[in-house]
């Protein structure tokens, strides 16, 4: 089954501090589901590729989209002492070491 799915705005909150839900009551619920989507397409091109075990899958695509949903609410507030490049090149790096 394709799936068909447009990012929340940049400038969306997740809702964790309840901003997102005084703008629009439906849009923490909505930014859940884009990322639950995003785990699933995760879960499927590891599926499709053969890595991981059966049992990993699922999880492994949770802790990715869980650092990167992080890191980009958090970025621009941090002090994490990187520039933009590095942080992308982590990002990635850590990716590759998860999901392979």
């Amino acid at each position: 089954m394709e799936r068909t799915r447009s990012p929340p705005p940049a400038d969306a909150d997740d809702g964790t501090d309840g901003h997102a839900s005084v703008v629009d009551p439906d849009l923490p619920d909505l930014v859940e589901r884009w990322i639950d989507e995003a785990v699933a397409d995760i879960e499927d091109g590891l599926t499709a590729g053969g890595r991981l075990e059966p049992h990993q899958r699922r999880f492994r695509g949770a802790l990715a989209m869980a650092q990167l949903d992080y890191v980009t609410q958090h970025r621009d507030g941090s002090d994490w002492k990187i520039g933009r490049d590095q942080m992308l090149e982590e990002l990635g790096a850590s990716w590759v070491r998860l999901l392979n």
